[in-house]
């Protein structure tokens, strides 16, 4: 568990330099609400086992419902916001001398609009009687494709939201909520292993003990009708009317209650707790799994266009205008 913890820390804190040395987890910086929720500010002493926690001063234990983990997830629910965040980043003075044309170029004139990076992060918290794992993880989109792209390297500049016109960040949002599905899917794997050998063997023990349940009260029965039978065999080679007297007491208490455990319909009434207790199990061991959305990031940065006049045609005595953006992130012109 604790290499899982990790890693939904390092996720965590990935933008305030994390590091580790000798066994224990610096967290250098963290963002005032945690702080505030956590009781206590950065930097953080995080370690992952006992032994060193008691050799660490200072230093916070991390396990499975630990008051630093759970700090992290009270965060992240309270945290549900928009954020966005303009990219320093410009296009280089002389890229439109590698644009190369047939003919001559004899005007160019610049606009600026702006490309949109979202970034998701999404959270999931799994459990099931006492197994539980917590993911974190963010995506990045750019147009249908997911990115990995650090971008906390680049300066950020004062962003300004009418810059950009209205967003529409759907198909971006749906495939981040795709792809955490199935690296969910292969993250709870062990969980849903675990819970499926404690089920079968809860099942196992519910199923023998209802079966033996059953017997005994069959076992009971035949028992009792051969109790009356022998009784009555008995009262036939009775000769003394006090003998014949407590047998046929014997037989009629006998009989009474071999009708009692027939007619309470023991083993629907068993049957039935069978049912309940089983159908009991399989909701305790079914894994809940709850995710939300923690935060979006809009990273936006200028891109160029280039609008070019050529020269006339000679053959055709036409004049061309072509345009041309430069993406200054990825370095490529665009309809080139």
């Amino acid at each position: 568990m604790s290499i899982n913890n990790k890693k939904l820390i390092l996720e965590f804190f990935k933008e305030y330099t994390p590091s580790e040395k000798n066994g224990i987890l610096i967290i250098p910086k963290a963002p005032n609400e945690f702080e505030e929720i956590f009781g206590k500010k950065a930097p953080y002493k995080l370690v992952f086992s006992l032994n060193k926690h008691n050799e660490v001063k200072g230093s916070e234990f991390i396990t499975q419902g630990s008051y630093f983990l759970s700090s992290m997830k009270a965060y992240m629910y309270d945290k549900g916001q928009t954020s966005l965040i303009k990219l320093n980043i410009k296009t280089p003075l002389k890229i439109i001398d590698e644009i190369k044309t047939k003919q001559k170029i004899t005007k160019i004139t610049q606009s600026i609009s702006y490309a949109i990076l979202p970034e998701f992060t999404l959270f999931s918290n799994a459990h099931a009687l006492n197994e539980r794992k917590q993911v974190l993880k963010s995506y990045l989109i750019k147009d249908k494709k997911i990115l990995d792209l650090d971008l906390t390297k680049f300066k950020f500049l004062k962003s300004d939201p009418k810059e950009l016109h209205e967003l529409d960040i759907q198909k971006q949002y749906h495939l981040a909520k795709e792809d955490f599905k199935r690296y969910l899917h292969d993250n709870v794997k062990d969980i849903k292993i675990k819970l499926k050998e404690k089920l079968e063997t809860e099942l196992e023990r519910i199923n023998v003990y209802y079966a033996n349940q059953i017997k005994e009260k069959d076992d009971e029965i035949i028992t009792c009708k051969k109790k009356i039978k022998t009784l009555k065999s008995n009262l036939r080679h009775t000769f003394y009317e006090r003998d014949a007297d407590i047998l046929r007491r014997n037989i009629s208490e006998s009989e009474e209650r071999c009708k009692m455990l027939e007619k309470r319909g023991y083993k629907k009434r068993l049957e039935e707790e069978e049912e309940f207790h089983l159908r009991d199990e399989i909701n305790k061991h079914a894994l809940v799994i709850e995710n939300k959305l923690v935060n979006i990031t809009i990273f936006y940065y200028p891109i160029t266009t280039f609008s070019l006049t050529l020269e006339k045609d000679k053959k055709t005595d036409k004049q061309r205008t072509i345009e041309v953006s430069y993406d200054p992130l990825f370095k490529e012109f665009k309809n080139l």
